[in-house]
Parts: structure tokens; sequence; C-alpha cells
């Protein structure tokens, strides 16, 4: 969870890591928030600066594809197993 600030001008400020997972995935989450842009809130029709949240949910499948595409590939079980018989290490279903 990240909290910041949207001025009046759509620009974001006191970016902040309100829900910590690890340092690398912290890392990670900013650098994709900060790729966001914002417009300010409005109140009378007026731009105002704004405290928000916003959630960044990485997953396996999201942290392997920003891992690089192609990278991982499908293995073969080397038996059988009862559920699947391919293991997927690429985030793919």
């Amino acid at each position: 969870m990240i909290g910041f600030i949207v001025e009046k001008d759509g620009s974001v400020s006191n970016v902040k890591i309100r829900q910590s997972v690890s340092p690398e995935l912290d890392a990670e989450a900013l650098r994709l928030f900060r790729m966001l842009l914002w417009e300010p809130a409005v109140n009378l029709g007026q731009p105002v600066a704004s405290e928000n949240e916003f959630p960044i949910i990485l997953t396996l499948k999201s942290i392997t594809s920003i891992a690089g595409k192609g990278v991982m590939k499908t293995t073969e079980y080397p038996y059988r197993p009862s559920t699947h018989q391919i293991l997927y290490t690429n985030g793919k279903d």
C-alpha cells in the first residue's frame, strides 16, 4: 500500500510505503507507481490537493513477467503428478 498526496497541479508528493512487504518488492512497487499520471481532486470546480492510498498488487505472475519474458521455460515433471502434468515456471496457468 502506497500513501501519497496529489497536489493541485497533478504532481505527486510525500510518497511512502504504508504496508511493506520486503525492500525489493517495495522498490518495485514504487517504480511502478512512479509511472502513473494523476489528476488533482476537484472541490467546487477548483483543483485541490488530496491525500490518497493506492495498492499495488504483485503476484508471482507479475513478478516473473517483470523478471523478463521468455527467460523462464515450461519444464516437464520427471514423473506424472496426480493433478498436473506440466510445471509452469513462467507464471502462466
